[in-house]
C-alpha cells in the first residue's frame, strides 16, 4: 500500500486534521467538502478549468496575485479589475464592473479576492465589507474564491483573530470557495493545500 496511489482527494488522516484546522478558524465541513492540493496554485487551476469558459470575464482585486492572473489566463479567460480602498475591494466599483461585463454579454460568474493582508498590496477586508460581500455574491448569483493563505499571519497588535476570519465562514448559500495552505505557516516545500467548497464543486474537481 505505501507503493500505490492514494485517494486523489488526499490521505484521509490529513484531511480529517484539515477538517480540524477549517474548524478553528469558524468554517464546518464534512470530508465530502474538502480536497488537499500541491499548493494553493494547484487549487486556483482546477477552479480555473472547471468553472471558467474560454471568453468568460473574472473579477479580480486591483491588484491581484500574479498567480491567480496564470490560473486564470491559462482557462483563456478575461481578468476584469477592481478598485481597492484602504479596507478593502471597492464593492461600488465591483458592482459596476459586475453588471457592466454581463450588459456587453460576457458570462460573469467568479470574483477572486484575498481578504486577509492582501498579496500584493498587504490590504486587509474590513469585516463589514465581509459581511456585504456574501449579501452581493449571493444577489448577482457569483462564487467567491477565497485565497487565504496569510489569515494566521499577523501582528496582535495589528489585527485580531475576528478581523481575519474568513468568509467562508459566514457564508451560508454555498457561495465560497476556500484556498489555503501549510506552506506559509508550516514549511513552503510541502506543497500542501486545500480546498473547501460546497460537495457538488469538489466532486467535479476530483472527476
Amino acid at each position: 500500500s505505501v507503493l500505490q496511489y492514494g485517494p486523489t482527494r488526499g490521505f484521509g488522516p490529513l484531511l480529517e486534521s484539515i477538517i480540524g484546522v477549517l474548524d478553528a478558524r469558524g468554517i464546518t465541513a464534512d470530508l465530502s467538502e474538502v480536497m488537499t492540493t500541491s499548493g494553493s496554485q494547484q487549487g486556483l487551476d482546477l477552479i480555473a478549468r472547471v468553472l471558467i469558459a474560454p471568453g468568460d470575464a473574472v473579477l479580480v482585486e486591483v491588484p491581484t496575485y500574479t498567480g491567480a492572473i496564470a490560473a486564470f489566463r491559462n482557462a483563456q479567460c478575461r481578468l476584469v479589475g477592481v478598485k481597492q480602498e484602504a479596507d478593502g475591494i471597492n464593492l461600488d466599483d465591483l458592482d459596476a464592473a459586475c453588471l457592466r461585463e454581463r450588459a456587453a454579454g460576457s458570462r460573469v460568474n467568479l470574483l477572486y479576492l484575498v481578504p486577509n493582508f492582501q498579496n500584493p498590496a498587504g490590504i486587509l477586508l474590513s469585516l463589514d465589507k465581509r459581511a456585504r460581500l456574501l449579501d452581493w455574491a449571493e444577489r448577482r448569483d457569483v462564487l467567491i474564491v477565497e485565497d487565504d493563505p496569510y489569515g494566521e499571519l499577523y501582528f496582535e497588535d495589528v489585527a485580531s483573530v475576528e478581523e481575519t476570519r474568513p468568509l467562508k465562514s459566514d457564508d451560508k448559500d454555498g457561495r465560497v470557495i476556500y484556498l489555503s495552505t501549510f506552506s506559509k505557516t508550516l514549511a513552503p516545500g510541502f506543497r500542501v493545500a486545500w480546498v473547501a467548497a460546497p460537495a457538488a464543486i469538489v466532486e467535479r474537481f476530483d472527476m
